[in-house]
């Protein structure tokens, strides 16, 4: 089973991981956002918690089919550093099916945590995500694409969600040949051939090549679309660039978590 998401994920860029995260743990993660974003409604968050959210109505309305962002309250897109708000989000790194998806399509025994987030699309207006690669970006990169994003989806994935879409395959490109596309400013224009559309259940962890072509539409349906996104590489790749956050630098892997001496 897993050799053959290992071989789905070397030939499409993506994988719907075939274990899903543990229920209870599911289940505390979608009670924790639930609650960041009742207080962010309410304006009751800790000032300084409050500066690691990005909220939609600070965002272009071009990308949520041009809804003024008065109309969207204090609806969040990103929460930062979840861990910061609440430890359940660092109980992720213990999660079997978690840990299995790092180190096997990395291809170790041991991994190391760049950075977590929360990403919400919320009913109605929640925006879309234009066509990337996540190989290189600005917040966390390292100098090679060693690197995967996991995404913990708290409440499933549907088209009228806003589901992920990938242009399959088209992660089969050089670090130099990503590293370009990058500087010109212009990723391709993915074929309507080769895009899927992951749906997938609530506690299914996708997978992401960093060179994959990425994207996905605005969440018109009627239900939250919430992910916990990490990116987790291998142990001694050189960082390009470089966040500091809670759980950034922790080892995750066969010997357990535990925090990486280099960091």
């Amino acid at each position: 089973m897993l050799a053959d998401a290992l071989e789905m994920f070397e030939q499409q860029g993506f994988v719907i991981w075939p274990r899903p995260m543990e229920k209870g743990l599911l289940d505390s993660l979608v009670a924790s956002v639930e609650a960041i974003q009742r207080h962010a409604q309410a304006r009751t968050l800790d000032p300084a918690l409050d500066e690691l959210l990005v909220y939609e109505k600070d965002l272009s309305a071009s990308k949520r089919a041009g809804l003024d962002g008065a109309l969207t309250g204090n609806s969040i897109f990103i929460v930062g550093d979840p861990a910061r708000f609440d430890e359940v989000f660092a109980e992720t790194l213990h999660d079997a099916a978690l840990v299995s998806a790092a180190t096997t399509l990395l291809g170790v025994d041991e991994a190391v945590v760049h950075f977590m987030n929360v990403t919400i699309k919320n009913p109605g207006f929640g925006r879309s995500i234009s066509w990337h690669r996540d190989y290189p970006n600005g917040y966390f990169c390292t100098r090679d694409s060693s690197f995967v994003r996991l995404m913990i989806c708290l409440d499933g994935m549907s088209v009228e969600s806003g589901a992920t879409c990938f242009d399959a395959g088209t992660h089969r490109i050089s670090d130099q040949e990503a590293q370009q596309q990058k500087v010109n400013g212009n990723w391709p224009t993915p074929d309507p051939a080769n895009t899927v559309t992951v749906q997938c259940d609530p506690g299914q962890i996708v997978a992401i090549h960093p060179k994959v072509l990425h994207g996905g539409g605005m969440n018109t349906g009627s239900g939250m679309r919430r992910n916990v996104i990490l990116q987790i590489g291998t142990l001694g790749a050189e960082p390009m660039t470089h966040a500091n956050e809670s759980l950034t630098s922790i080892v995750i892997g066969a010997k357990g978590c535990r925090e990486h001496l280099n960091r």
